[in-house]
């Protein structure tokens, strides 16, 4: 989810959320009518890449209704509410619905949706950027220079990952 977090999982909680409630106050004025390039069902590797090493950042995602989404949102009356009164028979199966409260990943030209709303779902699909920004520059955490992290996070930026500094384009992604 968010880089190396120096701070606890419960300190992060407050700052994540204050994020997301930018992103839903930002759609909800229209400011990310469609999703972003950085958005490519093709691309998703899904929340369990990122947890292999954002092990306290997944577990404070846990405990989020962002997480807890993809189970009960089908569920919920409300949900279902709406759903009927748009003509969706089937909330995890409508685009409408898939496309802002569910990660989508896409294979064989058949779009499921995975998770609630997850990693990918602000950072850009990880395909094209993971491996780099999990290589190390081919050594260890503790052996790559700074210079070296410097240039891969910067080539992971390049390949399509939002970092957590990237407001505007975390934003934008929402």
């Amino acid at each position: 989810m968010v880089g190396r977090c120096s701070i606890g999982a419960q300190q992060c909680a407050p700052l994540v959320s204050a994020a997301l409630i930018l992103c839903g106050f930002l759609a909800a004025i229209g400011f990310a009518a469609d999703r972003p390039v950085a958005y490519d069902p093709t691309k998703i590797v899904g929340p369990n890449a990122c947890a292999e090493c954002h092990k306290k950042e997944a577990e404070a995602w846990k405990g989020t209704h962002h997480f807890r989404t993809f189970g009960e949102m089908p569920r919920r009356k409300e949900a279902k509410e709406i759903a009927g009164k748009m003509g969706v028979p089937r909330i995890r199966s409508e685009g409408l619905c898939l496309n802002c409260h569910y990660t989508i990943q896409e294979k064989d030209n058949r779009k499921q949706p995975i998770a609630g709303i997850s990693c990918e779902s602000c950072h850009g699909a990880g395909d094209d950027w993971i491996k780099v920004h999990s290589g190390f520059s081919g050594k260890t955490e503790k052996t790559e220079t700074k210079a070296e992290k410097t240039a891969r996070w910067k080539l992971a930026d390049t390949r399509g990952m939002i970092r957590p500094s990237a407001l505007y384009r975390l934003a934008k992604n929402c």
